[in-house]
């Protein structure tokens, strides 16, 4: 069996899939490049699509579907599976033109919707015996009383359509001897869902809508353009879930989640299911788990005002309520999040980075102004800042261990900043810091800048740490006449000019020959190192 990709290993197969189509010379190269780089992002972003690109074929073929489709690849799975299902079963033989003269005649006009069929049957066998592989010889017994009834595959052994399907449409596969599944649970689920549907068998759904395996098949079927039946499934939840009082507890909580979460995904629910399945939300909010935050979110503003006025005790629960609101996502969620302006707990303040500009969530402002480094899980998880508000009055700032590249919001300060940390930040670029006339201290450690002449202008700096970076030149130091420390250990940097040396206190280094150039006095020792910066 093949592992799943890693994301690393998902990312680099986009990126040569892209590379591959470029170098047949029909497709701009550039472009190519770019639109590889958005579907990685797409889909690390987009979790109906990486569930599903999970291995090397299932990813591949989410590349051609996006090439396909200009970029625009479907947003829910039921669509994401209907377009892959359509690519994997038909159009890649048939447009193609694959020879398959090794397989019976009747094999080589195999419909799309023939194929449907029989790989329905397998999936709604597999889910309505708690199942998730089944015996070539089941396999065999379900095809040959589909097949029976196709017109010229009298003669056609069940067993050579197996092996087709497995061969050609890499849909299901034989992960071990005489033993059939398929090859993403999304794609059992899905066709089973499709045989539900059109069986109008509603009720067992209805019953297992807390069964794990069960529970996406509900989904994918209240999905489904079936008016009709929808609301038949969606009245069997409803009745399931009874009375409910205070707070549900249980089975009752996991059936009325159950209900909600189909409801969401529904395209037709007649007025009278809307309003009783509105009046349940109450009874689930806020969210108690993380699982349950995506679907509720698909809700939008319509759960907001059932929200509470105050951040729920229990970390787990406020956790929950912060994703659900950064999920959302609209200005009316954004209003309610100032429930949490006095919050500090960090997996918290962790989820709301999805919804507030950082420099507006007090805690992380507090930091910044006090000079306090902030954890560094949640450190690394700031990746955006546009804004300086409430900045304009610091003299310091900390932003060790930020994901940010670009921190040109800084020069809209008021020229007050002294002191300014940068280490371990992935930027390369800073020559815009030049307008920061006041700065003193400047810690640039683990950074990716390798030029520094910017320095020259910032007149007043006196302690420099560019310690861990691929700068190699500082010569533009030459002109600041109140340098007095300055950290250079792990870098490139084998001489300095006299001017330097000679100015400077103390300098910390590990280059050979620079400590033997200068004098002893003016090394700096780790502990002051470490002391200073």
């Amino acid at each position: 069996m093949i592992d799943p990709l890693t994301t690393d290993d998902r990312n680099q197969l986009i990126q040569k899939w892209h590379s591959t189509l470029a170098g047949t010379g029909f497709h701009d190269p550039e472009r190519l490049r770019i639109s590889g780089q958005r579907l990685a992002n797409e889909i690390e972003t987009v979790p109906a699509i990486s569930q599903i690109a999970v291995n090397p074929l299932l990813c591949a073929m989410i590349c051609a579907l996006n090439i396909d489709r200009r970029g625009q690849l479907p947003k829910n799975q039921r669509d994401l599976c209907n377009a892959l299902l359509d690519a994997l079963l038909h159009r890649r033989d048939a447009e193609q033109s694959i020879p398959l003269s090794h397989f019976a005649a009747p094999l080589a006009s195999f419909t799309l919707d023939q194929k449907k069929i029989i790989l329905r049957k397998i999936a709604y066998y597999l889910v309505t015996n708690n199942l998730s592989a089944l015996h070539v010889d089941d396999a065999d017994s379900i095809i040959g009383d589909i097949i029976k009834n196709y017109s010229g595959f009298e003669n056609v052994p069940a067993s050579e359509v197996r092996d087709y399907l497995i061969e050609r449409t890499g849909i299901i596969r034989e992960p071990v001897p005489h033993r059939v599944d398929f090859v993403h649970n999304t794609f059992k689920e899905f066709l089973a869902a499709e045989r539900f549907v059109e069986e109008r068998i509603y009720r067992p759904l209805a019953a297992n809508s807390t069964d794990a395996s069960w529970a996406p098949v509900l989904f994918f079927a209240t999905a489904s353009s079936h008016e009709k039946y929808v609301d038949r499934v969606l009245q069997e939840l409803i009745t399931m879930c009874g009375a409910v009082g205070g707070s549900a507890e249980g089975r009752q909580l996991q059936v009325l989640l159950a209900t909600i979460k189909a409801y969401a995904v529904a395209i037709y629910v007649t007025p009278d299911k809307r309003a009783q399945i509105r009046s349940m939300l109450k009874h689930v909010l806020p969210p108690r788990h993380l699982d349950d935050v995506t679907f509720i979110a698909t809700l939008g503003d319509e759960v907001v005002d059932d929200l509470p006025a105050v951040p729920p005790i229990k970390e787990e629960h406020a956790q929950a309520l912060a994703r659900l609101l950064a999920q959302i996502g609209t200005p009316c969620a954004l209003s309610k999040a100032a429930i949490f302006s006095k919050e500090r707990r960090k997996s918290v303040i962790y989820e709301l980075l999805d919804l507030i500009e950082p420099v507006n969530i007090p805690y992380i402002k507090s930091a910044l102004l006090s000079g306090t480094p902030l954890d560094f899980y949640l450190a690394n998880r700031i990746s955006r800042m546009s804004s300086s508000d409430g900045l304009e009055v610091a003299r310091a700032l900390n932003f060790e261990g930020f994901s940010l590249q670009d921190y040109r919001f800084l020069c809209g300060l008021n020229n007050n900043l002294e002191r300014l940390k940068l280490r371990g930040c992935p930027v390369t670029d800073l020559s815009y810091l030049s307008s920061l006339k006041k700065l003193r201290y400047l810690d640039l450690e683990g950074s990716f800048v390798t030029d520094v002449s910017f320095l020259s202008e910032i007149t007043q700096l006196e302690d420099l740490n560019v310690n861990r970076t691929p700068v190699r030149n500082l010569n533009s130091l030459a002109f600041l006449e109140r340098l007095r420390f300055l950290a250079i250990w792990d870098t490139d940097v084998h001489s300095l000019p006299k001017e330097i040396i000679d100015r400077v206190v103390k300098i910390y280094t590990n280059s050979i020959a620079l400590r033997e150039e200068l004098p002893e006095e003016k090394l700096m020792s780790a502990a002051q190192a470490s002391r200073l910066f």
